[in-house]
């Protein structure tokens, strides 16, 4: 059984740090928009025009810039509080980690650079000279041309 992941509003002011206003024992499982937020979700607010979609969230809590008066919600005050909301969604959804494997079904020049920890999964080509940096995913039928450089912990997405 998949269970949802929750995490406390104090345990993410801390790991932002961030400051909080409202009730850090609350926890939230999932994030949405402003207007799509349920009562267990964290939104955003950084731009005047959603005034009017902050007014009647459904959300447990705002990540915002500033203090928001009259707001009746749980708010963590960010300097950047997309960035701030980017990190809380790897917290809820922490990206795979790679299973190091090339599989056969793979086609990898033999001039390719790859790293030890990497996975390059069926049907996808890595041409000559590319090279892949440590923990990174290439999903089935991914093509990587020649001369490529892939980074560090990068997941490259089904048929890219």
């Amino acid at each position: 059984m998949n269970q949802k992941r929750r995490f406390r509003l104090d345990a993410l002011r801390s790991h932002l740090n961030a400051e909080l206003i409202g009730d850090g024992t609350q926890e939230f499982t999932g994030v949405s928009s402003l207007a799509d937020a349920g009562p267990q979700d964290l939104a955003f607010y950084s731009d005047h025009r959603y005034r009017e979609a902050l007014k009647h969230t459904k959300a447990i809590a705002v990540l915002t810039k500033e203090k928001i008066n009259d707001l009746e919600i749980s708010q963590l005050l960010h300097p950047d509080p997309f960035l701030a909301f980017l990190e809380a969604i790897n917290l809820l959804f922490p990206p795979p980690e790679s299973k190091p494997e090339i599989s056969e079904l793979a086609k990898v020049s033999d001039t390719a650079q790859i790293a030890d920890d990497v996975q390059i999964s069926a049907y996808s080509t890595v041409g000559p000279r590319t090279s892949i940096d440590s923990g990174t995913i290439v999903r089935e039928g991914a093509h990587l041309g020649a001369d490529v450089k892939i980074g560090e912990q990068c997941i490259l997405g089904q048929n890219a």
